[in-house]
């Protein structure tokens, strides 16, 4: 027997017919360890328990050849602690009488043995299965060694039609903590096995079992198997009666089937079974990718661990930003709330201004929604709103401010058009610094055309006055014609000489000169 003697380690007990016992002779208990927690008799009524297996009048069914089924039961002792107890038909005892089992018992203190590792403990063949006649009784039996569970991967899930209904019956007594009686299973536990290894360890961690009992009312698992041919006449208890045949998977639980069924794997620390349908919503969302993906589900995967690689694929920022922008602005600014300040936030943020900026010129109306996004996400929205002002000061160089511009944008256009005049008076660009001293917009609550005084230029008419280098540039312009026209003159009168004519085109040149020059000194 493979074990521990330090203080790790599982309590346990072996019961089984031998010629010396613990107890005496006969059925009784031939070894425990040293802190086995109850009295170590067979009388004990937890012990009694353990050991209780076939029924009366067993024997007669296997002179007839029946194989009595193994009993594996995992649940808790008196104290809390979880407890699994293995019980195996063992032939017949020293006086050629059938009947004689073997049982083993593990109780864990530590906590640490789930349904799917006790399930596998139990399939393994680190417990007992038999026990010599005359061997010597062992009061001072080492602890069992959990590290002797076989790894997870060395089971072979199966996949079929009994591992589906079982694993309904499962997720559904999981839910509604409701016992249950499971029917017309020949091997439970190569069954139970294959649907544990494929559902959450945390989920099944206390999921209570009993591949048998002779009486199903007196399980007090979660989880029950009938024996047809080593059962005793019952009656409905408080259990649910199903047969596995007849069960037919519905809302969530199939949901969750089919997905495992189609190969999902699912992680171990999902516990509920609405954390695996939250989980499996995550998994479409992130394959579907945001043109697909609800409001929700995007809010989902940006909030998990997953957020940051998903919004790093390529096009995947672009293609978000738009998908928000098409969304529910109600469902956007609660998601805006959820991740405002978090890294994936400030990339939300960052990428939805600066496709506010981009579309701006074009299409002002769904860059102001694009804005309104950035400015939602931003732990500091002035960002947003200097780069919109930064833009249409752009567009107001141009000449390609309108009035879709005023709407999209009332306050950033309200200060665009308030350091237009200020540039308007002196004759200057506004730089940086004539943007930074002129208010950001009107106050909460005004309209724009507060912000323009009576009798000034209407906003939309400014941009086809020409910018400051634009004047610069007419006016050098009209001093170089009027100097040219001068120079043509001049040149004139040395060929043909004075003359009438020759003065008559002098004059008009000049006059025409002095025209443009006072015109183009005007543009100021």
């Amino acid at each position: 027997m493979d074990a521990t003697r330090g203080s790790q380690g599982y309590e346990q007990l072996i019961h089984t017919w031998a010629l010396r016992t613990l107890e005496g002779s006969g059925a009784g208990i031939v070894a425990a360890t040293r802190g086995w927690p109850t009295a170590r008799s067979s009388l004990d009524p937890e012990v009694a328990s353990m050991v209780d297996f076939l029924p009366q009048g067993s024997a007669l069914a296997i002179e007839r050849g029946a194989v009595p089924p193994t009993a594996v039961e995992f649940g808790f002792d008196r104290a809390g602690h979880r407890q699994l107890v293995v019980k195996r038909y063992a032939g017949d005892d020293a006086a050629g009488r059938p009947g004689r089992a073997i049982v083993h018992a593990l109780i864990d203190p530590s906590m640490t043995l789930t349904a799917r590792s006790a399930c596998r403990l139990a399939r393994s063949g680190a417990l007992a299965r038999d026990w010599a006649f005359d061997a010597v009784p062992d009061p001072e039996l080492d602890r069992f060694d959990p590290t002797r569970i076989p790894a997870s991967d060395e089971v072979t899930p199966m996949s079929d039609s009994r591992t589906s209904a079982l694993m309904a019956i499962i997720l559904e007594a999981l839910t509604t903590r409701i016992p249950v009686v499971v029917q017309r299973v020949s091997d439970p536990l190569p069954l139970l096995d294959s649907v544990l290894v494929l559902l959450p360890s945390e989920l099944t961690r206390d999921l209570t079992f009993s591949t048998y009992r002779a009486d199903p009312r007196d399980s007090d698992a979660l989880l029950t198997f009938e024996s047809e041919s080593f059962g005793t006449p019952w009656t409905t208890g408080p259990q649910r009666v199903i047969p596995l045949d007849e069960v037919v998977a519905t809302g969530p639980v199939a949901r969750v089937i089919d997905a495992i069924t189609a190969g999902r794997v699912l992680p171990d620390g999902l516990d509920s079974l609405a954390s695996i349908e939250a989980h499996l919503a995550l998994e479409q969302a992130v394959e579907a990718g945001p043109g697909q993906a609800t409001i929700d589900q995007i809010r989902r995967v940006l909030s998990s661990d997953r957020g940051l690689v998903w919004w790093e694929a390529p096009g995947r920022a672009a293609e978000l930003i738009d998908r928000l922008t098409a969304g529910d602005p109600a469902a956007v600014r609660d998601m805006a709330g959820d991740l405002r300040g978090t890294p994936i936030g400030e990339r939300v943020a960052g990428v939805a201004g600066q496709e506010a900026v981009n579309r701006l010129s074009r299409d002002p109306v769904t860059a102001a929604r694009q804005a309104a996004i950035a400015r939602q996400f931003a732990v500091d929205p002035s960002r947003t709103h200097q780069a919109i002002v930064g833009r249409l000061s752009e567009l107001f160089e141009a000449s390609s401010l309108g009035a879709a511009h005023r709407a999209a944008f009332p306050e950033e256009f309200a200060r665009v058009v308030a350091v237009g005049r200020a540039t308007s008076r002196d004759g200057r660009p506004a730089g940086e610094e004539t943007l930074r001293s002129v208010p950001a917009g009107p106050s909460p609550g005004s309209a724009v055309s507060d912000a323009v005084p009576s009798g000034s230029p209407s906003p939309w008419d400014l941009p086809r006055s020409p910018s400051g280098s634009g004047r610069a540039r007419r006016r050098i312009a009209a001093r170089l014609g009027a100097l040219t026209l001068v120079v043509l003159s001049a040149v004139a009168l040395g060929i043909w000489g004075p003359g009438v004519a020759t003065w008559g085109a002098l004059a008009v040149t000049t006059a025409t000169a002095a025209v443009v020059l006072i015109l183009g000194e005007r543009t100021r």
